[in-house]
Parts: structure tokens; sequence; C-alpha cells
């Protein structure tokens, strides 16, 4: 899935945030990076209700091509599968208030 402007930005607060000095790269010190345009998903294995998969984005270094891998999840541009179903239970909720009232 392509990152949008507005997850762009909030991988960009995220990482100012976290690591206000820049990131430098574990290989050759450097602190000059380029982000990925896509979350990707990494494949975690299997379980019991078939392959778990995180979302990730990628930063990879422009010197040496180190990647590294952020969790989608804690930069906030991806929500879990229990999220997207709250979210739902919430509006059918809602919605269903919306139509007692109007009932009344």
């Amino acid at each position: 899935m392509k990152i949008k402007d507005d997850q762009f930005q909030k991988i960009v607060n995220n990482f100012n945030n976290y690591v206000p000095n820049g990131i430098k790269c574990p290989i050759c010190g450097k602190n000059d990076w380029i982000l990925g345009d896509s979350i990707a998903e990494l494949s975690l294995g299997r379980d019991e209700d078939g392959y778990v998969i995180a979302p990730v984005v990628l930063l990879s270094c422009k010197n040496c091509g180190n990647v590294q891998l952020f969790n989608a999840f804690k930069l906030g541009i991806a929500q879990s599968d229990e999220d997207i179903q709250d979210e739902n239970e919430n509006k059918e909720t809602k919605s269903k208030e919306i139509n007692n009232e109007k009932q009344s």
C-alpha cells in the first residue's frame, strides 16, 4: 500500500520525536536515508489462523544500502484487525443510535 502524504508526515513526526538528532546508520555511521514509498508486509510465519503479517516501513541508507524496518503500527500509519473491527462496531452502534433517534 502506498504511503499517503498525511502518513508520510506522521512518520517524519514520529522519527523526529523518537530520535531528534537523526538516525545514524549502524553499518556506515551516515545519517542520509531514503524512506520507502509503500507499507511493506513482513511475513512472520504461520499460526493456527494462517500467516502472520507485520506491516513495516523501510528506511534505506543512501550511502551503504542498509535497510531498517519500522513497525507501521508503532508509527501510527497502520491499523490492526482488532482496531478496524472496533471502528466498524462503533460505526454500527452510532448508526443504530441515529436510526433510533429518527424513529422517536
